[in-house]
């Protein structure tokens, strides 16, 4: 779906968002709305008329003299997504916080120090001076290693990604079952 300037500024509006809102749960004639919103039935005529003009709204006629608005599917789809914000971000934050405490465990690893004297190879510098940070950190019973605290922010990371990939699988099976 694309988003054109017109969709952009009707967005940009917060009572036509507030309208937008409102027929999410059903269709509603202006005056419904003018009452909900304690808006001025004008008012309200005026942003359906925007509404409509960048195709977010329909006008329904029923045959009698009373005149409905209705969401089009390019404005549910804005307000409703299919697949729920909230489960993208999980799963991003997910796979930042796998990849970010897979990165520190092996950084800050102690076995980097150990590996290069069993190869007989000299370690470098910097190697040396993590291995340094890391034995400070880690034998000191007052605080927590650096591999236990990126082992900690690796299960967590492993759980939200699992939760976000489960919860768009579910909106998913729960959009194809609508359809049925």
């Amino acid at each position: 779906m694309e988003i054109d300037n017109k969709t952009i500024r009707v967005l940009a509006s917060e009572k036509k968002v507030q309208i937008m809102k409102r027929l999410l749960e059903r269709r509603k004639m202006p005056s419904e709305l003018s009452k909900e919103l304690n808006i001025a039935p004008s008012t309200v005529t005026e942003h359906l008329k925007d509404l409509e003009k960048s195709e977010m709204v329909k006008k329904v006629n029923t045959g009698h003299k009373w005149v409905y608005y209705e969401l089009t599917s390019k404005s549910k789809d804005i307000l409703k997504p299919k697949i729920p914000t909230q489960s993208i971000f999980m799963l991003s934050l997910g796979i930042l916080m796998v990849v970010g405490s897979l990165f520190t465990i092996n950084v800050f690893s102690p076995g980097i120090f150990a590996q290069n004297l069993a190869t007989g190879a000299e370690p470098s510098q910097e190697a040396a001076q993590i291995d340094v940070i890391t034995r400070e950190v880690s034998y000191d019973s007052n605080n927590v290693s650096y591999i236990d605290l990126s082992a900690i922010i690796l299960i967590v990371g492993i759980i939200l990604f699992t939760y976000g990939f489960w919860k768009i699988r579910k909106s998913r099976q729960s959009g194809i079952n609508s359809l049925n």
